[in-house]
């Protein structure tokens, strides 16, 4: 209950809020993937795919093998009517793109996209720039399986554990309800950095 009275404390005395921008990662956060040649598979052997990628990386012909997080399509239904959809990856460009168009099939949800290119590497990790996408960072957040991506943006984020194979994982659905009351707060931060005893449930 403290949550959403932290989140409607802060509409603005209009009662109209500006659409927020959600920034999306894809690997372990959506989706889990294993390509050709991977020894120890994180899938139980045997469970197929929810679709295959065929790239080519320095002229070498891959196959991704992509599974999506249990109710993902369904959770990018109901969050693409409230805000403003961003996928922000540290993978290369043309594998992030392609499981990008699979994710949106054909909707026009995952228009915008940034990439390994668009990211800082820091400290042995990369760093994903929410200014770059949204200087107004009232506005912006991150849902993200890696703390090390918005090290510089602890306000503006909302961690997920890692997911690799679990049908039963139920993440996505839980953040619903929050997301929902999130976006009619006139900032962000002023709720998710009261709230960080919150994460240890995602």
């Amino acid at each position: 209950m403290e949550f959403y009275m932290l989140c409607f404390k802060e509409t603005n005395k209009s009662g109209i809020v500006k659409k927020k921008v959600l920034v999306l990662d894809l690997d372990e956060t959506l989706i889990h993937s294993h390509h050709d040649g991977v020894i120890r598979q994180m899938v139980k052997p045997g469970t197929p795919p929810d679709f295959v990628i065929k790239v080519t990386i320095d002229r070498h012909p891959v196959r991704f093998f992509v599974h999506k997080r249990p109710h993902v399509d369904f959770f990018l239904n109901i969050v693409s009517q409230w805000y403003d959809l961003v996928v922000f990856t540290a993978s290369m460009e043309i594998y992030g793109a392609a499981v990008a168009d699979k994710l949106d099939g054909g909707r026009g949800i995952l228009r915008r996209r940034y990439y390994r290119q668009h990211c800082t590497l820091d400290y042995g990790s990369y760093t994903k720039d929410l200014g770059a996408i949204c200087p107004d960072l009232a506005s912006v957040f991150i849902l993200d399986n890696s703390p090390g991506a918005y090290r510089a943006y602890p306000d503006n984020a909302i961690p997920i554990k890692s997911w690799f194979s679990d049908p039963l994982d139920t993440s996505l659905l839980n953040l619903l309800p929050m997301l929902d009351a999130l976006r009619f707060t006139a900032d962000v931060r002023s709720v998710l950095s009261r709230n960080l005893h919150l994460h240890r449930l995602w």
